[in-house]
């Protein structure tokens, strides 16, 4: 009889067992499971495997909770712990991607597997065993003159967050009573050139009208993402992954559902849930409507979304290179990449409702702090609007004081004696 075997999605290292059937000429479901797994034995790193007839032993044992035993039919039954495995941290990374990455979108993982070779010294220890001297010797490892770093780096307290995230996971999921050996020690050995953080900024208002202005000359089939972007607060692949569904014109609002990212696998374009994956549901602005309006009977009829360049998906890459042409063009050089309007739109909603909430709700942040970190021009411009109200009412205390007093000497406050300026302060010695 022919089998075979195909990997169930979003469980790494599981694999679902086929029996084709003659008499129908289709492959059917056996309802049995093979999974693979890394253990260590006697300081040596072997592969085991099981076959199982639900997945949910499958997934037990690839997690290292079960031991196979055979039962007959090469299907194996759960048992105890075996008391001599080890529970690797490699094997910790992946039970933790299998279920972290299933609440993140494409793109943070991705940034996770950038920072996740970093802690590659870490795979072949084992999880109780990772104590402040093992952390203590890794960052000294990052330190070290050999270790390659890219030239901006300038501190590696992204990996012990990742670190961090990771081991507190195996707290709550496997052992309440570990104990998180990451310091604030490690994170300023870490910190090694670390430079003040400049703050995001936006576009100026007088800078946002010539740049939407050029991007409507010089490239009309991107500015309706410019003006959607500013218009709801989105983040480039929000933009690109619309659809016509996601809105009602009549009613003027929108569901901003996914995320349009590039793939590196498979080199093309795919949707996947938002950053929080929440749907956000957003009213559109009168300007907006016009736009979307044109742009649907212009439409592709063979795509349901709207930004589709023969055929394909258009992406970020190409939608940056427009906006940071168009940036050196008008000579605005300390700003660049797909996120500038993103940031220009919160910092606008922060100017005009002068409500930091609304503008926390605008873009979704999960924490008004956020907002308050990111938006910096308001923050800016708060400031000098408290110096300028202090002044006022100086001003006219001042002007106040001075029409009181009008044929006297004019101060800025009223007239004290040299030798009662300030109190006098007596040195008393102790009696101690």
């Amino acid at each position: 009889m022919k089998r075979k075997e195909e990997p169930v999605r979003n469980n790494p290292g599981i694999y679902r067992r086929l029996e084709f059937d003659e008499l129908k000429g289709k492959w059917k479901d056996t309802g049995k499971y093979r999974a693979i797994r890394r253990i260590t034995v006697r300081g040596l790193s072997i592969k085991e495997q099981g076959v199982f007839d639900n997945i949910e032993d499958a997934k037990a044992f690839r997690l290292g909770l079960i031991q196979k035993v055979s039962a007959g039919s090469q299907v194996h039954k759960q048992s105890e712990n075996d008391p001599d495995q080890e529970y690797l941290f490699a094997t910790l990374v992946d039970e933790w991607k299998s279920l972290h990455f299933l609440q993140i979108e494409y793109t943070s993982q991705q940034m996770y597997e950038g920072r996740l070779p970093n802690l590659a010294p870490l795979e072949r220890v084992e999880v109780k065993n990772i104590n402040t001297t093992v952390i203590t010797n890794l960052v000294k490892h990052w330190l070290n003159p050999k270790f390659p770093k890219a030239k901006d780096r300038q501190t590696f307290e992204k990996e012990l967050d990742l670190l961090k995230v990771i081991l507190n996971f195996y707290r709550r999921h496997k052992n309440n009573n570990y104990f998180l050996p990451i310091l604030p020690e490690h994170y300023r050995a870490a910190d090694f050139a670390k430079m003040p953080k400049k703050p995001v900024r936006g576009l100026r208002e007088d800078d946002l009208g010539r740049f939407l202005a050029s991007m409507n000359e010089n490239y009309p089939n991107f500015y309706p993402i410019a003006l959607l972007q500013l218009g709801l607060g989105l983040r480039i692949g929000e933009a690109l992954g619309l659809c016509w569904e996601d809105f009602d014109l009549r009613r003027r609002e929108v569901r901003v559902a996914r995320n349009i990212a590039w793939n590196k696998a498979t080199r093309l374009m795919t949707a996947k849930k938002r950053k929080n994956a929440r749907i956000l549901e957003a009213a559109l602005p009168e300007f907006l409507v016009k736009i979307l309006e044109d742009l649907f009977s212009k439409r592709d009829l063979q795509s349901p979304y709207l930004f589709v360049r023969e055929g394909e998906l258009i992406r970020r890459q190409q939608v940056a290179k427009a906006y940071n042409r168009t940036l050196e063009k008008l000579g605005i050089d300390h700003l660049s990449g797909t996120h500038v309007l993103r940031k220009t739109s919160g910092t606008l909603a922060r100017k005009l409702t002068r409500d930091v909430y609304a503008a926390s709700k605008l873009l979704d942040h999960s924490s008004v702090n956020i907002t308050e970190r990111y938006y910096q021009e308001q923050l800016d411009e708060d400031k000098r609007m408290v110096a300028e109200a202090l002044n006022t009412v100086l001003t006219q205390a001042n002007e106040q004081h001075s029409s009181e007093n009008r044929g006297a000497q004019l101060t800025t406050c009223p007239p004290v004696s040299p030798q009662n300026r300030f109190p006098k302060l007596k040195l008393i010695k102790s009696s101690s």
